[in-house]
């Protein structure tokens, strides 16, 4: 559900990107806004279990502590990449703001498979953890 949720919010953000803030609200931001919403309904949930069932259950405190912590630092930080980069035009010329989501996408993307490549190396020595666990236990 996690990949399948960026998935959704960066088809939500690239939507807005291409077809920018000239159509009406509700052709225009109302859909990528709904899109959006249900990527990071998605999303969030699913990241949560994959970080709280990756560790031991005496670090599940801290687990969901630390992941509530950067999903703020890291929405804070993106945001005011997003802006200054992107949205905010410079004295002498005018910036589409298109840019800007076509930016958090970029993020969004790289920020999915980092997790998913970390989580891909957590559940193969989890897997090994628990297979060599239960042969312990058998014997």
């Amino acid at each position: 559900m996690l990949i399948t949720g960026l998935g959704v919010i960066t088809t939500g953000l690239m939507y807005l990107g291409i077809v920018g803030l000239t159509l009406p609200y509700t052709v225009g931001m109302l859909p990528a806004m709904i899109v959006i919403g249900f990527g990071v309904a998605l999303s969030f949930p699913a990241a949560s279990i994959l970080a709280i069932d990756g560790v031991e259950s005496h670090h599940h405190g801290v687990t969901a502590g630390l992941l509530t912590t950067f999903q703020n630092i890291g929405g804070a930080i993106g945001l005011a990449m997003a802006t200054a980069f992107a949205v905010v035009p410079a004295a002498d010329r005018h910036v589409d703001p298109a840019r800007g989501m076509f930016l958090s996408a970029a993020f969004i993307i790289t920020g999915g498979l980092a997790g998913y490549l970390v989580c891909l190396g957590t559940n193969k020595s989890s897997t090994v953890k628990i297979q060599e666990s239960r042969r312990t236990h058998a014997h």
